[in-house]
Parts: structure tokens; C-alpha cells; sequence
């Protein structure tokens, strides 16, 4: 997993032409209802799924507020819309390289992947 700096992830949001309201508004929520209906689908966001959480605690959207700490001040980039931006990034391309392969098993693993493999255990009960 390659990580992006601040610049690259700023560059994705002009040539996608996003404000920030709609990353944090309308992408974070988007997330949310998807994550809801199909609870497996978190794992499609690896590590990055601390910095959607996070998000998610703040509005209210989370099950519980519990989150990867050390993970998430790892990958973070200190400003809501560069996190959820990062992750939205990181999501599609799990979904381009994978498809929709959510089990344990397909979680792409690597020394240099900050934990691309991710438990949430109140996630997890929502799946079994």
C-alpha cells in the first residue's frame, strides 16, 4: 500500500472537482448507509477504515468509539476531508485490484501496509 502525501491527496480533489462539504457531508454518509447495509464492506477500506470511523464518530454514524489509535494517527492527515479523501482512494483501488473480495482471506497483506488488515470486532459481530 502506497502511501499518498497531503499534496497528492489535495491533487485528487481538484481534478475530481469535490468541495469539502461534499466529502464530508455527502461521501462520508455515503459510506455510512453502504457500511450499514453491508457491514463487511468496511474491511474494503484496510487501515483506512480508523480514519472513516473517526469521521463516523464524530457525526453521530458509529456503533461504538472504539478505533485503532496508533493506526489512526499513523495514517492521518490531520484534517477531515484529506482523511476521508485518503480512504475513498484507497477503496476504490482495493475495488479496482479485488473486486468486492471482503473475506479475511482476500485482505491484500504486506510488510509495508500499516495493517491493510483490519478487525473491528463490533464490525465484526455485525457480520458473523
Amino acid at each position: 500500500m502506497t502511501i499518498l502525501t497531503k499534496e497528492e491527496v489535495k491533487e485528487v480533489i481538484e481534478v475530481e472537482g469535490a468541495t469539502e462539504s461534499q466529502i464530508t457531508g455527502d461521501l462520508l454518509k455515503s459510506f455510512a448507509k453502504s457500511i450499514k447495509k453491508q457491514p463487511i464492506r468496511y474491511r474494503a477500506f484496510g487501515a483506512y477504515w480508523w480514519l472513516i470511523k473517526r469521521q463516523l464518530i464524530e457525526i453521530d454514524l458509529a456503533l461504538d468509539e472504539v478505533i485503532d489509535l496508533q493506526t489512526y494517527k499513523s495514517l492521518s492527515y490531520g484534517e477531515p476531508v484529506l482523511d476521508i479523501t485518503a480512504a475513498w482512494i484507497y477503496y476504490t483501488q482495493q475495488l479496482d485490484l479485488h473486486g468486492l473480495m471482503l473475506s479475511n482471506e482476500h485482505q491484500p497483506l504486506n510488510e509495508s501496509n500499516l495493517g491493510a488488515f483490519v478487525q473491528d470486532e463490533e464490525m465484526e459481530k455485525l457480520i458473523a
